[in-house]
């Protein structure tokens, strides 16, 4: 008897927070001026009479999943949709002008709103918007996939939809709920494809159907092979006959930096002129430190930089003054550094996981490694291989350009996405 009063109890509560909650949401709404005028815009864009399509996601990082939602918004038919951006976290706001130049609506809940009001306050945008596609990117913000039945429930006529960089971080099993209410998915590799039907595809009728693989694109006009930029090399003290390795990716365990120290290593005792630049955010500080400290352990300050956040330019520079580009990776999608390396005629060496192999040929434009107990050795043998034969880094170089143009193309990544939302709309 006193187990079922607390129950009742318990639901009680429940629903009187849920009530606060909405009530303070709504408070918010009138009395915060920058949210009023939010829902000001949101009724001008309305009247456009335009497909809306709402593209949620945790951050505008400089990592190369914000660069992709860029690339696929400013690709936009622009006659046919209007873009909607709202995301919720108010760190990492390191591309927010270009989101802002990109979308037609840019809003950040973490400037109003505690966590805990986010589910509610995104309910109510979504109501004021009324979009046609809900487009998801829920890494860091998997929370979403649980108002996917409620948002179904409210706006019927919304098509949900989600866009998997790689499962295992993306998603990590949050969407199962969701499932029957995600109307399509995009994964930007066949690899990730075939984790989604083997986990879905066997309690969900047709679920393949729901899956289209859309490979990222980079803009080959302006990663090209270009001349190395003076002003780099100068201000990083590179000399001519330096031999520069790229390593262009977050500094986090996931990235294993750590290993591209340990394979530099070996091949600066061997080659006492090379370079090697660290390139990426800083997204573990525990990382950073313990990667500062190999560097200093191993006597390399001066030939290890770690440049930290750069922008779209600044990693172009970079990769022209490089030779090759290595990456350690233990998961993966399909970096985008591998496909604007190729671009610019730069040689990739990769470990073999995730959907590397998708991009990267083996022996044609780079070359693949297993993550096991040889593995720094492979990675200064293949090095060494390129560094000591021009003719086959000049093979490479060239097959990995045609490559890039051929099948990783901006045009290509922008068009497939016009076609894939305006299909959903008419689903």
């Amino acid at each position: 008897m006193q187990i079922k009063f607390l129950v009742k109890l318990n639901k009680i509560f429940y629903k009187i927070k849920k009530i606060i909650r909405q009530l303070e949401i709504k408070k918010a709404f009138i009395l915060n001026k920058n949210l009023r005028l939010s829902l000001q815009r949101i009724k001008f864009l309305n009247k456009q009479k335009k497909k809306t399509i709402l593209y949620l996601c945790n951050h505008h990082s400089s990592g190369g999943s914000e660069r992709v939602a860029l690339d696929i918004f400013n690709g936009l038919d622009k006659d046919v949709f209007s873009a909607y951006n709202i995301s919720f976290a108010v760190s990492m706001l390191h591309l927010e002008k270009e989101f802002r130049e990109t979308f037609d609506f840019v809003e950040n809940m973490g400037f109003y709103f505690e966590a805990i009001y986010h589910q509610q306050a995104l309910l109510k945008f979504i109501e004021k918007i009324k979009p046609d596609v809900i487009f998801l990117f829920g890494s860091g913000i998997e929370y979403v996939y649980d108002l996917f039945p409620l948002i179904k429930k409210r706006c019927p006529c919304a098509k949900q939809a989600n866009i998997i960089h790689n499962y295992n971080i993306d998603v990590k099993g949050r969407d199962e709920n969701a499932i029957p209410y995600i109307d399509a998915r995009v994964s930007i590799s066949k690899h990730h494809k075939n984790i989604l039907l083997e986990n879905y595809e066997w309690q969900n009728k047709n679920y393949s159907d729901r899956v289209s693989v859309i490979y990222n694109g980079v803009d080959t006009n302006y990663y090209n092979d270009s001349m190395p930029d003076e002003k780099t090399k100068i201000k990083y003290n590179i000399k001519n006959d330096d031999f520069v390795i790229s390593w262009i990716a977050a500094i986090q365990d996931l990235k294993d930096p750590m290993l591209a120290v340990e394979i530099f290593e070996q091949v600066f005792s061997q080659n006492n002129n090379a370079k090697l630049f660290l390139t990426g955010r800083i997204k573990e500080k525990k990382c950073h430190d313990n990667l500062k400290a190999k560097i200093k352990k191993y006597n390399l300050e001066k030939n290890v930089i770690i440049t930290g956040t750069l922008n779209t330019e600044e990693v172009k520079n970079i990769l022209s003054i490089s030779n090759i580009t290595i990456l350690t990776s233990k998961d993966e999608g399909t970096p985008r550094a591998i496909m604007e390396s190729l671009a610019m005629g730069k040689p990739v060496i990769s470990t073999n996981v995730g959907a590397v192999s998708e991009i990267l040929d083996d022996g044609m434009d780079g070359f693949l490694i297993d993550r096991d107990e040889n593995m720094i050795d492979n990675f200064v043998e293949k090095i060494k291989l390129l560094r000591n034969n021009p003719d086959l880094y000049r093979q490479f170089s060239e097959y990995g350009r045609e490559k890039a143009a051929q099948k990783f193309s901006l045009e290509r990544m922008q068009k497939e996405y016009n076609e894939f939302f305006k299909e959903l709309c008419e689903k």
